[in-house]
């Protein structure tokens, strides 16, 4: 596939950056994803992953403005160039966007030129196709680095400074299919899963963590819109591992799959009691014109094509 590099269009293999970018060599940068359905992206979901990248940006102190504007241009610009490959993976992608501070040396008084790149991924099938994941459910383990996996990062920026994320990762492939790993906050709450937000529902209420303690999910977000969309209340507080295991439904909302239920915590099953997440589902899939649920299913050979 191409990759887009500072207005360079170029194969995966020979799109590059330098040694000394500060992304590399200091995790200085931000970073979006979203994902195409059914080869084609939603504009409405877009503008929503380039107004979190525009705080992100602001809160390493670049200028999101000029940077939003080719970002724009290069993420349309690398789908359409790509939509032979992508027609031939006969699946979705997933569109990566990482922005760093370059190569600048700012000790020295230099002033930043920053990177931008954009590249695509086929959607994962092991989160996404494995074991019937619609059907069965997402599985949480609790990750080791449960103590502030964020550092002194600020959580709702979209860092790619992520170690505790790629040891997390670590632990999922150990686990097998369906499995995400469960962070908690230093008082042992749970926050968020690795890549991922978590929601509780009872009733036709859905709870969500303090939004200054996890990342604004955009699918977090979307889910939350549709729901209340259907009459549901939105509460935001904190969250305990109590609430979580005698909710009516627990949801984890990411990029990869929107939104599937979490039928597991560490082993232990969660039965799920109430009907929103379907209803949300179904909202979910008129909102993007696109059943992404039945494309999972005919992916797993679970249906007919």
């Amino acid at each position: 596939m191409l990759a887009y590099v500072n207005g360079d269009f170029l194969a995966d293999g020979d799109a590059k950056v330098s040694v000394r970018d500060r992304g590399f060599m200091l995790g200085d940068g931000v970073f979006e994803v979203w994902r195409t359905y059914g080869g084609t992206t939603s504009a409405d979901m877009i503008e929503k992953n380039l107004a979190r990248l525009t705080k992100s940006l602001r809160y390493m102190e670049l200028d999101p403005g000029p940077i939003i504007g080719e970002v724009r241009t290069a993420t349309h610009e690398v789908v359409e160039r790509n939509r032979p490959e992508i027609e031939a993976i006969g699946d979705d992608v997933l569109v990566f966007v990482i922005v760093t501070r370059g190569t600048v040396d700012e000790l020295a008084g230099g002033e930043a030129t920053p990177t931008i790149t954009v590249f695509l991924n086929p959607i994962p099938a092991r989160a996404v196709y494995g074991d019937d994941l619609y059907g069965n459910g997402a599985r949480l383990t609790t990750s080791l680095m449960y103590r502030d996996p964020w550092g002194a990062m600020d959580p709702r920026v979209k860092s790619i400074s992520r170690f505790a994320y790629a040891r997390a990762e670590r632990k999922m492939a150990r686990a097998g299919s369906r499995t995400w790993t469960l962070f908690c906050d230093n008082d042992g709450n749970p926050t968020e899963v690795s890549g991922a937000n978590l929601l509780l529902i009872n009733g036709m209420t859905v709870c969500r963590p303090p939004r200054h303690t996890v990342l604004g999910g955009i699918n977090m977000t979307t889910f939350l819109e549709l729901a209340k969309g259907l009459g549901a209340e939105i509460e935001e507080r904190p969250l305990t591992m109590y609430d979580y295991l005698n909710a009516d439904e627990v949801v984890l909302t990411t990029t990869s799959v929107c939104a599937v239920r979490v039928t597991e915590i560490d082993e232990i099953r969660l039965e799920s009691r109430g009907e929103l997440y379907d209803r949300v589902i179904g909202e979910w899939i008129k909102y993007v014109d696109f059943d992404f649920v039945a494309r999972a299913k005919e992916r797993a050979g679970l249906v007919s094509a």
